[in-house]
């Protein structure tokens, strides 16, 4: 099967006319989701064990309604001219412009069942492209963030994306339960030529380690706008590619549709990766 040629990931992003300065935002922000996702979020955590199910099957808690209405409010004092699109609303459209786009507790199946991997994700996106991205892991108290003219960093600290020499010394994230039957039995046959494939449970967290250097890519069938708006942010700021399995850009988004992922830390790992799911 001919592969599509693959993107330059950050070119996408640079395409947007800087209107705003997002950097100002930066800041403010990223105290903003860290005190909610320390008094929030993790004050809860293994105390909050009840879940409710939501249309499309996913759980919710009470405290991904507590956090989204927090994290609601305060980016209106951040940005309020901005619109805001959390998971929790169960949007169906993008409003143009700038949108706040949130998911207040990624992971939430791993929250209520007491494992530690969960997030607090915030991107803010203009015309549908981010230019803004933080990810937030209360547990390990680490905040990966960057904008527009910054650079991205974990805790204040600069990080970035690493490829492995060898595709087979690769180690990344697979979500074999939202891929299609022929792309996953090609990712479980691809395992012997990859290092190891992981899941953690959390989108952020998958997009924000492999910003930083803590895994090589991310195959996943289908995730929403608030799984990987400010995620794949950080990741192209990183210098990871992000496209979906066909190879297409993901941004800009008009729609807060699903979408396949592969991300991996350099495009000669991305070429790699779709070859093998190709097959």
């Amino acid at each position: 099967m001919p592969l599509a040629p693959t993107l330059d990931n950050n070119k996408a992003f640079s395409s947007v006319p800087p209107v705003l300065e997002t950097a100002s935002f930066l800041p403010a922000t990223a105290q903003l989701v860290r005190r909610i996702g320390r008094k929030l979020v993790l004050a809860a955590f293994r105390r909050e064990t009840r879940v409710e199910r939501k249309a499309d099957g996913s759980v919710v808690t009470a405290t991904d309604r507590k956090a989204q209405d927090a994290l609601r409010a305060g980016l209106a004092e951040v940005f309020p001219t901005a619109a805001f699109l959390g998971e929790e609303d169960a949007p169906h459209k993008l409003p143009a412009g700038f949108v706040w786009c949130v998911d207040p507790l990624d992971g939430t199946g791993n929250f209520a069942a007491g494992f530690p991997c969960f997030a607090v994700s915030v991107a803010l996106l203009q015309d549908g492209t981010p230019t803004l991205g933080i990810v937030y892991d209360p547990v390990r108290d680490e905040l990966f963030a960057a904008a527009e003219g910054t650079p991205l960093t974990c805790n204040d600290q600069p990080v970035q994306a690493l490829a492995p020499a060898h595709s087979g010394d690769a180690v990344g994230f697979c979500d074999f339960k939202r891929l299609s039957r022929p792309h996953a039995e090609a990712m479980l046959a691809a395992q012997r030529q990859l290092r190891s494939l992981r899941n953690l449970g959390s989108c952020a967290l998958e997009w924000a380690w492999l910003a930083a250097g803590r895994a090589h890519f991310v195959v996943h069938g289908g995730q929403a706008l608030w799984d990987f708006a400010a995620g794949s942010y950080l990741a192209a700021r990183a210098g990871a590619l992000a496209t979906d399995l066909a190879g297409k850009p993901l941004w800009p988004m008009h729609a807060p549709h699903k979408r396949s992922i592969l991300a991996a830390a350099s495009a000669s790992l991305h070429a790699t990766l779709r070859a093998l799911l190709a097959r």
